[in-house]
């Protein structure tokens, strides 16, 4: 019988979003969060800068920003500050 194990790292982008106005701005950094411990959720230590490309570091932060804007505009805020994190597992198979 085999089994299948898969190894997950979660990674996180964190994303400060400031909405005034007339602009929304904001500042990322993207780091991977290793396993927790249960039944805590105590990461076992991180990686930064972040192991994933640039690219979804990008999309992760894209989705962040345009979360908060929906979200301004469906709530009628127009000057606001949101810490936000979006993120995505990595998995690797093995046996």
């Amino acid at each position: 019988m085999r089994v299948h194990v898969l190894a997950c790292v979660l990674v996180r982008v964190c994303v400060c979003v400031y909405v005034t106005y007339t602009a929304c701005v904001y500042q990322q950094c993207a780091q991977d969060n290793w396993p927790t411990v249960e039944p805590y959720f105590n990461e076992t230590g991180s990686n930064c800068p972040s192991t994933l490309p640039g690219t979804q570091q990008q999309e992760l932060c894209e989705l962040a920003v345009r979360s908060v804007q929906v979200g301004c505009v469906r709530l009628g805020l127009s000057i606001v500050i949101f810490f936000v994190q979006a993120g995505c597992a990595q998995c690797a198979g093995g046996v």
